[in-house]
């Protein structure tokens, strides 16, 4: 969760003091994030500020760190490249919970990923909200090149575009999972009871991290150098209905699902050619 720790105006001035007292390691961990995460957003489509949409950001990771660093921060220039879209993450109700945390997420455009907030939100023409479909169960999914997605019964996004009438845009970031692997542990087996023991209570899990150490800093939990491309796929346009039924959530859910699988198959070859994709 340093990411967001480390984020924002708050953050740097934490970064510099950091520097002369014992947590001088956290500002070189920044640092080194900085220069060795290879983020790019290669093509955005036209949206129209008018309109609202709900976009599915695929896949979790450990943290969604794309969405974090290249859309939240702007590190991409999103600003430009979306004019007139105010862009937000959907985070677990957890880090609007914890000081500092808190209000680092909230400058970088943040909010809780609950129906009031969401349908709030929608309200206002422009508006466009991230949300990382698979949450923190996904984060137990973590392989290299091999997208495990759980999205088959993830419904509740597609209800509230029908809802709110909000386009929906499946986006796929390619290398999501490559710069942070986990070790996987096995369904019933201590480690992964502790895991859902953890998200039972929580809604968070905390994945086994195998990442690297740097600078004698005897913690492996810095992200390798690895490109992560960030696409984004065509609003697909949603009719509005207050009380949507089942039938018409189960169609557009459908509809969603063939459209990123088309957006993976689409660009695959051009960021991460070895790469599988599975919904579970």
């Amino acid at each position: 969760m340093y990411v967001y720790f480390v984020s924002g105006i708050t953050g740097y001035y934490v970064l510099i003091y950091s520097l002369w007292t014992r947590f001088w390691f956290l500002t070189l961990a920044y640092v080194l994030w900085v220069i060795y995460d290879n983020l790019s957003l290669p093509r955005v489509h036209r949206y129209d500020p008018k309109k609202t949409y709900i976009c599915g950001y695929h896949p979790h990771g450990v943290m969604p760190n794309g969405a974090v660093l290249g859309v939240l921060s702007n590190g991409l220039n999103i600003d430009q490249k979306l004019p007139g879209i105010k862009a937000s993450l959907c985070s677990l109700g957890l880090i609007h919970w914890s000081p500092i945390m808190r209000e680092v997420g909230l400058l970088l455009g943040c909010v809780n990923v609950d129906r009031a907030t969401i349908r709030h939100l929608l309200k206002r023409p422009g508006r466009m909200l991230l949300i990382a479909i698979g949450g923190a169960a996904e984060s137990l999914e973590v392989e290299n090149s091999r997208y495990r997605l759980i999205l088959r019964h993830r419904k509740g996004f597609v209800r509230e575009a029908i809802i709110s009438g909000s386009c929906l845009v499946p986006i796929f970031s390619f290398g999501e999972n490559d710069g942070l692997p986990i070790v996987k542990t096995a369904p019933g087996s201590f480690g992964r009871k502790c895991q859902d023991f953890c998200k039972f209570w929580t809604r968070a899990t905390i994945p086994l991290i195998k990442g690297r150490s740097v600078f004698g800093v005897p913690i492996p939990i810095f992200p390798f150098r690895k490109p992560v491309n960030i696409v984004f796929g065509p609003p697909i346009e949603v009719a509005q209905d207050p009380s949507p039924r089942n039938e018409q959530v189960d169609e557009l859910h459908g509809r969603y699902m063939e459209e990123l699988h088309r957006l993976f198959e689409a660009n695959k070859d051009r960021f991460e050619p070895q790469a599988t994709l599975e919904f579970i």
